[in-house]
């Protein structure tokens, strides 16, 4: 199983434009009940990102000066 997530951070404007590449991989999802457990799979990484994404937007807003 393998999870590879791309993030990058580019200046625009007056803030920043955040680009995500995501993608998943296992082979134990399968058979009996698999629609349900990728539909767990899904939200798990979902939630995975988001928090990702708020330590991101955190770090960003110390390192940003005040005016």
């Amino acid at each position: 199983s393998a999870m590879q997530i791309v993030l990058i951070g580019v200046p625009y404007r007056d803030g920043t434009l955040v680009i995500l590449g995501a993608d998943t991989f296992t082979e134990k999802v399968a058979g009996f009940a698999s629609g349900m457990k990728h539909k767990i799979g899904r939200k798990v990484a979902g939630e995975l990102m988001v928090g990702m994404l708020e330590d991101v937007r955190a770090h960003a807003m110390e390192a940003t000066p005040s005016p």
